[in-house]
């Protein structure tokens, strides 16, 4: 079932990196867009919608443990001696 924000439908789409990793992104729309599928709200996000514009908009949800990538947590850097 896909997920709906008043008017708004949430679709995702998978797109290529220049690295060659995939990565999906989340859109909303009130139009059937060219690509992406409808799809339900991901596991640890809320919509939140922008005061100033009044789109909607994902957020993570501070307290849930996500996991993350390698390429996303912080490296514990030292210094050469």
């Amino acid at each position: 079932m896909a997920y709906k924000f008043e008017n708004w439908g949430l679709y995702k789409t998978d797109i290529q990196m220049h690295n060659g990793l995939i990565k999906t992104l989340y859109f909303f729309t009130k139009w059937q867009p060219k690509k992406g599928i409808p799809c339900d709200l991901p596991e640890g996000y809320t919509v939140d919608v922008n005061e100033r514009t009044g789109l909607p908009h994902l957020k993570r949800n501070v307290d849930t443990n996500i996991s993350r990538r390698p390429s996303q947590q912080k490296y514990n850097l030292k210094r050469r001696e």
